[in-house]
């Protein structure tokens, strides 16, 4: 068990929230008060799991055996994925009045950039729940499945040629069915064009 500590306020339901919004089935569990994800860090590749402890402001993390030779690299990007860094004493100053009705928001990170590239691709014209089924599928399609939790599978890398074509495949069509279901409300000269581009890889 590790700990990772934060200076509160932090609003956790609301971060939850956005996290499970946007999880990716295969990939991230989030429960009420609990996440969980699969990692990937070099050759290492393991589960990690986090709880925030709201009495005492600090996040309790659980990684299994595979991640535990890379634990320091595994706390850092957990602490950028949950913005455990940000003083919300000096947000508070800054925002004035602006922050008073939501104290303890932050800015959600990610674990990896490569795999939050990918997202990004695929959620351009769709839902947010959509975003996240189309990456779901290429995880499951080109991810390795954990030996020690085989119900979870970890995003595949840059290395994996599949999912450059992958990705452009299902974001090409969601920007086309995307843009059929725009011209039929009239607006469909503008997002033609964004079709034409996304189909050609662009």
């Amino acid at each position: 068990m590790f700990t990772l500590s934060w200076q509160p306020p932090y609003d956790w339901s609301w971060m939850l929230g956005f996290l499970a919004a946007r999880a990716v089935d295969g990939v991230e569990t989030v429960g009420e008060g609990f996440y969980a994800r699969s990692l990937v860090v070099g050759e290492h590749r393991g589960l990690v799991s986090v709880r925030p402890n709201l009495s005492n402001h600090t996040l309790q993390i659980t990684l299994s055996a595979g991640l535990l030779p890379v634990a320091s690299a595994c706390l850092a990007k957990i602490s950028r994925l949950f913005d455990l860094d940000c003083q919300p004493a000096q947000v508070a100053v800054a925002l004035g009045r602006l922050g008073e009705a939501r104290p303890g928001l932050r800015l959600p990170g990610s674990v990896d950039t490569f795999e939050q590239g990918v997202r990004a691709i695929l959620g351009q014209l769709v839902s947010v729940a959509m975003a996240a089924r189309l990456t779901a599928k290429v995880a499951r399609r080109y991810g390795e499945t954990l030996p020690d939790a085989p119900d979870y599978v970890c995003f595949p890398g840059p290395g994996n040629a599949g999912v450059g074509r992958s990705v452009g495949s299902e974001s090409a069509g969601d920007a086309a069915s995307a843009c059929r279901s725009a011209d039929s409300s009239g607006a469909g000269d503008a997002c033609g064009k964004t079709c034409a581009h996304r189909a050609d890889g662009y």
